[in-house]
């Protein structure tokens, strides 16, 4: 038994809207908007909403002799004098009564080294773009912000808050603030011991403090001790 596909006509019509404008069904009619474009591999559209409770973005799938592809959000720059480039919002949606409000996940890849994450503001000539990280209010308990570092099997992915410098303002600042408790936690390193370190000193194990002061002698010890270890994190001179 064999079958035998015979190609069919192509369709019939004149095409809507301007030369690069993508033709869509409109009662059954070509039809194009002014705002879904396509022009050297480049599709325009002012905005997508998808049809399906979840969706994906992602580039081509790459083979095993291909290497992965990027994808890249970016807002253009400002062109006319004076005003701000543009914005990218990421928002979760807002839970409904006692449920939970959605998460916004920003993660680097996992690899023999573990791919970071990078979050930059703009350059400006008046204020530099920010980088604002909020998590959600709600009635129950409040949002968390979680800020990791992707795992790797050579060297962990690292995480670097920095504020921006300045030609004639003020360099930016980096603020950790809450409502509630803030924990920085540091992670084990090769030789399965934590390091953390502030003001740009060399990272420090977890630093031992001297015994619980019982006489002036040990207060002193104490007191040295204690000097020692907040000089040595960086969180004193």
């Amino acid at each position: 038994m064999s079958f035998i596909f015979r190609p069919g006509g192509g369709g019939g019509g004149t095409p809507g809207g301007s030369n690069g404008q993508v033709q869509v069904n409109v009662a059954g009619a070509f039809g194009a908007y002014s705002t879904f474009t396509y022009a050297s591999n480049i599709l325009g559209v002012e905005s997508i909403t998808g049809t399906a409770l979840t969706m994906t973005i992602q580039p081509k799938i790459p083979t095993v002799l291909e290497t992965g592809g990027s994808l890249l959000l970016k807002t253009p720059n400002a062109v006319k004098s004076n005003t701000r480039g543009g914005d990218i919002s990421l928002f979760a949606g807002d839970g409904l009564n006692f449920g939970d409000g959605g998460t916004v996940n920003l993660r680097g890849g996992i690899g023999f080294a573990g791919g970071g994450v990078t979050l930059t503001g703009a350059n400006g000539t008046a204020s530099a773009g920010g980088i604002f990280l909020v998590g959600g209010q709600v009635v129950g308990s409040p949002g968390t912000i979680s800020v990791s570092g992707s795992n790797g099997v050579g060297d962990g992915g690292a995480i670097e808050l920095y504020g921006g410098g300045r030609s004639g303002g003020v360099h930016g600042s980096v603020l950790i603030g809450s409502g509630g408790v803030v924990s920085i936690k540091a992670q084990l390193n090769n030789a399965g011991s934590m390091t953390m370190g502030f003001f740009n000193t060399a990272l420090t194990t977890q630093p031992t403090i001297a015994a619980v002061a019982t006489d002036p002698a040990t207060t002193q010890t104490l007191a040295n001790s204690l000097r020692t270890a907040i000089i040595n994190l960086g969180l004193g001179a």
